[in-house]
């Protein structure tokens, strides 16, 4: 039988007996609501930062995906017509922001 693994969430502790002896007057569950309202916008602030970054990867994603195509497309054209007859290079049509290299190996 596999031992149950435990966190600091299950250690007891005088600060969850105080907080829920707090609650109970109005004083306590005043603080309560302002602890709830604070963490409500920390969470909130981390959801947008996160929907942005999600938007990232998208669009990432999309310039990978366009990359591809493009890679696969020259792929093909090398290997149907590696040039012309006279040994000249076959011109490519390069995407806007990217420079062609010729690789030796």
């Amino acid at each position: 039988m596999k031992p149950i693994r435990k966190g600091l969430e299950s250690i007891r502790t005088l600060r969850g007996l105080v907080d829920k002896f707090h609650t109970r007057t109005p004083q306590g569950a005043l603080i309560e609501l302002a602890r709830l309202k604070q963490e409500r916008e920390r969470l909130s602030d981390e959801m947008i930062r996160w929907e942005g970054r999600i938007e990232q990867i998208k669009a990432r994603l999309e310039e990978i995906g366009e990359m591809e195509q493009w890679l696969y497309k020259v792929a093909g054209n090398a290997q149907e017509s590696p040039g012309t007859a006279e040994g000249e290079k076959k011109p490519l049509d390069v995407p806007a922001g990217l420079r062609e290299i010729v690789l030796r190996y």
